[in-house]
């Protein structure tokens, strides 16, 4: 059973969970050693993790980040990453909503959960079988230093632009991959140059490559789409074996009225400039010691700062290697 738990430090959210439901605030280490206990061995669990905006409106918010994220990396078996700047953008660019709330933002972060979560079967194993939140987290998370996962919908669009809207699977499917590569959030604005032999002056790739990736088809003539496009090796690290980087499920019914849909979600470099960025901000701060005295007084240590800053920072390591 997927249950939702909320950890709320600053705009900092964490949702998506198979435990009892409860609700966790205050001191974001304590907190999270609590979900060890609260999950069993066998269960396989995946949270939802959005970072905060790039202008926040808490200033300890990267501290609170970072804190959380490293002991939620090593209690959880995948994070499904989103950031709060990009579903702004969905909500304002794609949606044409003016005046965005935060009941807006989660509307979009559920239409991308449930365009993974709800009913599909998987083409693996000779195809029938359903494919469920445990099999997902088997095939993206083949290694344990490699937990972020992304996800990325076509189409979406407003009730008024639907209305006038035709999409073919063959445009879908490589307008999805391109989103893939240059690391898109959203349909519009594809960086259409990026291509997986592009290479910076130093002779480093600089597209985003992934390690595993999870297409979900729904709608019409779903079961006969070729997602020929995420079978390509050139858009995985060398050392998957072939056979394990790209799995595909399907389901002919329509998704929120979609006639053709699709959902990607992949574990890539995607997340890696976001986290960057947090690391930075927080070690800056960390760097004078701003606001440190507000943790220590509650228990904490400056030791469990550097500790948490050491973990990400081989999960930046990890992703950059691939």
């Amino acid at each position: 059973m997927v249950r939702v738990l909320y950890l709320w430090l600053g705009p900092f959210l964490l949702t998506w969970n198979q435990k009892p439901s409860h609700t966790l605030s205050n001191r974001p280490r304590k907190a999270v050693d609590g979900l060890t206990v609260l999950n069993a061995p066998t269960t396989k669990s995946a949270d939802q993790v959005v970072w905060p905006y790039t202008t926040g409106e808490v200033i300890v918010q990267n501290y609170n980040a970072v804190l959380t994220l490293s002991h939620l990396y090593d209690t959880a078996d995948a994070l499904v990453v989103m950031e709060n700047d990009t579903l702004h953008k969905i909500c304002n660019q794609l949606l044409a909503i003016k005046n965005i709330s935060f009941e807006d933002i989660n509307r979009v972060i559920a239409h991308k959960l449930t365009s993974v979560l709800q009913p599909c079967v998987s083409d693996s194993a000779g195809g029938g079988q359903m494919c469920d939140l445990g099999s997902m987290l088997e095939h993206l998370v083949p290694h344990p230093q490699h937990k972020l996962l992304t996800i990325k919908n076509i189409p979406q669009m407003s009730d008024v632009a639907r209305e006038f809207s035709f999409h073919q699977w063959s445009g879908l499917i490589k307008n999805l991959r391109q989103m893939l590569i240059a690391n898109a959030p959203m349909e519009e604005g594809i960086n259409w140059a990026i291509k997986p032999s592009s290479r910076t002056a130093s002779g480093h790739t600089c597209f985003n490559r992934s390690l595993s990736s999870l297409v979900v088809l729904r709608g019409k003539d779903a079961n006969s789409v070729d997602p020929f496009y995420f079978t390509d090796s050139s858009i995985y690290t060398p050392w998957m074996p072939s056979d394990m980087t790209c799995c595909v499920a399907r389901q002919p019914r329509l998704f929120c009225e979609y006639e053709k849909s699709a959902a990607l979600v992949s574990n890539s470099r995607a997340s890696v400039q976001p986290l960057n960025r947090i690391i930075d901000k927080a070690w800056t701060m960390f760097s004078t010691r701003a606001y440190v005295h507000q943790y220590l007084k509650h228990g904490m240590t400056e030791e469990d700062f550097l500790d948490s800053f050491v973990s990400l920072e081989k999960v930046v390591a990890s992703y950059d290697n691939l």
